[in-house]
């Protein structure tokens, strides 16, 4: 892209930015270089100039930097170094599951419901990489960002550059693995993970077990075989995050009449509310009062925020692990509460994965 265009794009995504989103970015700057980050739905750039959408939608690589460097202009710092971001939202393709992107998708701003799996332990990247000639003492820096590592010293050609770790520029880099969400997938559908970077405040962001909508470019690199080395026609893909959203559980509505409602406050007074809620699951299960009364507990759930006298916290949610001899309705109870639950999902252990239903949070390495 040439410097002119690259100019008219920073100076539209400036005109945008003070229309739209001046408050927050205001903000942000009040609190740089802690914050430094501005959260932009797509949606808002298409109602101001869709073709700037849809362009950063099909050359996100180009665009972004661009986006960036029109929030740059607009620090009052001058003396600013750290970067900031323009973290786009949204994606014109909704549904798109994990398991279905492919090739098709390469070098696209996608954006993914997913639910994180694994966490990785924060590595340096190197950003801007400062590099020494030990034959002549040249030096050059090098956005390895956008470029490759030279090779040879521009001055006397030789291959003696060495990297100086002390004067080159680092941002933090951690990979987390991602999967579409349970009640997505269809019947005993298997699951598929991809791995996502994270970078710079975008790190720590999320843990294990997080639902969230990850907006981003899909990439490619080399994979490597049995022996370590790379393939020259066979590439993994890989995620490069630019955005995260936290997705909240979305319960259905009920709609109260006020029959109902008369009858659910005459319940409330009753001494025995409890033995009834319990026996009311799997009725046509006998026995069993125990199990009901803690399925019924789990479901209602306990006090959020309650405090022991010591300060300690006591968790309002529970977990419970049935144990029992094949036939003894195990399986039915679980159904039965699915049937009562919004959004309750039923699980066989079939399509469950050694992590369980949801996540586990174990250290694990990548691969590279």
């Amino acid at each position: 892209m040439d410097s002119v265009k690259a100019e008219e794009y920073i100076n539209k995504f400036i005109e945008f930015y003070n229309a739209y989103y001046i408050n927050q970015i205001n903000d942000m700057f009040l609190s740089y270089p802690k914050k430094r980050s501005v959260n932009i739905e797509l949606k808002d750039l298409e109602k101001f100039d869709s073709e700037l959408a849809t362009e950063l939608i099909n050359n996100p690589d180009s665009i972004l930097p661009l986006a960036n460097a029109a929030l740059e202009k607009m620090n009052p710092n001058p003396e600013a170094k750290e970067p900031v971001h323009a973290r786009f939202m949204g994606s014109p393709i909704e549904g798109l599951l994990i398991q279905d992107i492919g090739s098709e998708q390469i070098g696209k701003l996608l954006t993914l419901d997913s639910l994180v799996i694994k966490r990785s332990e924060i590595t340096p990247k190197v950003r801007l990489g400062v590099f020494k000639c030990s034959y002549c003492g040249t030096v050059i820096k090098v956005d390895l960002e956008k470029e490759n590592p030279p090779e040879f010293c521009p001055q006397c050609k030789r291959k003696s550059l060495k990297q100086v770790n002390e004067e080159s520029e680092f941002i933090n880099l951690q990979r987390i693995a991602v999967q579409d969400p349970l009640e997505r997938l269809k019947g005993n559908t298997p699951t598929w993970q991809l791995e996502v970077w994270l970078e710079d405040d975008l790190v720590n962001s999320v843990i294990p077990g997080d639902r969230v909508d990850i907006t981003g470019i899909l990439r490619i690199r080399p994979r490597r075989n049995a022996k370590g080395k790379e393939e020259k026609t066979v590439f993994t893909m890989m995620f490069d995050a630019v955005a995260l959203k936290p997705r909240q559980k979305e319960f259905i509505e009920i709609e109260v009449t006020p029959e109902e409602e008369k009858q659910i406050k005459e319940l409330s007074k009753d001494p025995h509310i409890f033995e009834k809620i319990a026996k009311s699951i799997a009725p046509s299960i006998y026995g069993y009062d125990e199990i009901k009364k803690a399925l019924a507990l789990q479901l209602f759930g306990g006090t959020p925020d309650k405090k022991l006298v010591d300060g300690g916290a006591i968790r309002s949610d529970i977990h419970i692990l049935l144990i029992g001899d094949p036939g003894s309705a195990k399986t039915r109870l679980l159904q039965a509460v699915t049937s009562i639950v919004p959004k309750g999902i039923y699980v066989s252990g079939k399509s469950t994965s050694s992590a369980g239903l949801t996540a586990a949070a174990e250290r694990d390495e990548f691969a590279e």
